[in-house]
């Protein structure tokens, strides 16, 4: 009923403002109204493309207008609400989920403001490198003492994530723990020791991932060669020149 009365009031006024128009110039005008009404827009954001399992996956309702966020839900996800419009989705098994934000219009009425799809995976593993090689890699035993750590990367992410530990073997040797990505002294005084041919393998890497998880990588093994220059590379590459 308020809305027909106010429509009615524009319709009078345009009506009202119209006739004066001609009345004063004796001849028809074509008038323009802009006439403006709030809008109310609902926008999702997230962290990822994609949603992870078993962690507490971040969600803000960005708000324009007078309509107010009521609730939100996720299919086979659990969610919480956080202050300000924040809240935190999380889910047990990998799949499709659909996120619904629900809204409160200022005359009470409760409508569905926004339906998207979502893909919920596993964690994404890092990728470690030992001086800048992949497992199952040659590498020669200069470049492999000068560069001396390890490094990580995680596919899709901005952010590196950091080798917190690690176990190495030394063939025909000891096994040697080390702390942080950097080789130790120790270590590098051992490392003069390897042959070519020899296989170092680093065991239990613990990398701190962007969520501030630990992720562990089991086991990567790399190959020492008398490689033709100061460099790195693929192990069977290797191996086919070497045969030639």
């Amino acid at each position: 009923m308020e809305l027909q009365s106010t429509m009615s009031k524009i319709k009078i006024l345009i009506g009202v403002m119209f006739v004066t128009a001609i009345n004063a110039s004796g001849q028809k005008e074509t008038l323009t109204f802009n006439i403006s009404k709030p809008k109310s827009e609902l926008k999702l954001h997230t962290a990822d493309s994609v949603f992870h399992i078993n962690k507490n996956n971040p969600l803000f309702i960005e708000v324009t207008g007078k309509n107010k966020v009521v609730r939100v839900t996720a299919i086979n996800g659990k969610v919480r609400r956080m202050p300000n419009n924040f809240f935190e989705i999380r889910f047990k098994n990998p799949g499709e989920t659909v996120i619904k934000v629900f809204e409160k219009k200022p005359n009470g009425i409760v409508q569905l403001g926004i339906s998207e799809a979502f893909k919920v995976v596993s964690p994404p593993k890092p990728t470690v490198y030992v001086c800048g090689v992949k497992n199952d890699s040659v590498i020669d035993k200069k470049h492999l003492i000068k560069i001396g750590k390890l490094s990580a990367e995680l596919k899709n992410s901005r952010i590196t994530p950091a080798i917190i530990s690690y176990d190495i073997v030394i063939p025909f040797g000891d096994t040697i723990h080390v702390e942080g990505a950097k080789f130790p002294v120790q270590l590098k005084n051992k490392l003069l020791d390897v042959d070519e041919g020899d296989i170092l393998t680093f065991m239990n890497i613990n990398v701190l991932m962007p969520s501030r998880e630990l992720a562990v990588v089991q086991e990567i093994m790399v190959f020492i060669a008398k490689t033709d220059q100061y460099s790195i590379g693929h192990r069977n590459e290797t191996i086919r020149k070497e045969e030639k």
